[in-house]
């Protein structure tokens, strides 16, 4: 989670950066740039108890920080997700839950697994390096959003988010990961038929090369923190 504040506080720093060695007059003048940050939180993927499996409360956050120019186009953006999930059974209970803190996917890094899983071989922070890249430069108007999800695969590799954590969703040892593989397989294929309409995203074939995540909740946290934007 700290790497969440450090995000927020490196693109405050942009900012100071793109006026070092600017005369202030032609700043105020000719620059108008915006700050905007969101935190946009869902509780898909959330499932009751049932005979055969556990329930499942899931929690996920994604954080946008990025800066606008005063005609709305991206000068720079940071991206970053939270997950966490927790099991119990029948009578409520909690299962395998562990506490403690609970990482984000680019502080996981390649602990993260989904590299194993992707159709284009790259791990959740190689993929959202990718789009912060493809997202600058392009204006808020311009950004059309996808009218369909995408292919089984692609979306399949982007779904697949519990290999590198526990049944309590935090993340433990290289054993804990690796037995929670096969949990993770399974999940992924049901969030991906029970979250059809949330696999909308940025509408634009280039960035398939480099991303086969989900963009959907990216794209409204995006939308938020510049709606937000100061």
């Amino acid at each position: 989670m700290k790497k969440i504040f450090v995000l927020f506080s490196a693109l405050t720093l942009v900012l100071m950066l793109v006026a070092c060695g600017e005369d202030t007059t032609t700043m105020e003048n000719d620059y108008s740039y915006k700050l905007g940050m969101s935190a946009y939180t869902h509780t898909d993927g959330s499932r009751g108890y049932a005979e055969d499996k556990n329930g499942r409360a899931r929690f996920s956050t994604t954080y946008v920080s990025a800066v606008f120019d005063d005609d709305g186009t991206i000068m720079d953006v940071k991206i970053d997700e939270v997950e966490s999930n927790v099991d119990f059974d029948a009578s409520g209970a909690l299962v395998g839950y562990m506490g403690g803190n609970v990482q984000s996917k680019k502080e996981l890094g390649d602990a993260y697994g989904m590299k194993a899983y992707s159709g284009i071989g790259k791990e959740w922070y190689e993929q959202i390096e990718y789009l912060e890249n493809w997202l600058k430069g392009k204006k808020i108007s311009d950004l059309k959003k996808a009218d369909s999800r995408p292919d089984s695969s692609s979306a399949m590799s982007g779904s697949m988010s519990m290999p590198a954590t526990d049944s309590g969703g935090i993340v433990s040892d290289a054993t804990s990961a690796i037995n929670s593989v096969a949990d993770g397989i399974m999940d992924g294929a049901e969030d991906l038929m029970d979250s059809a309409e949330n696999m909308m995203g940025f509408a634009d074939e280039d960035l398939k090369a480099g991303v086969t995540i989900d963009t959907g909740y990216i794209r409204t946290a995006l939308e938020q923190a510049y709606n937000d934007a100061k």
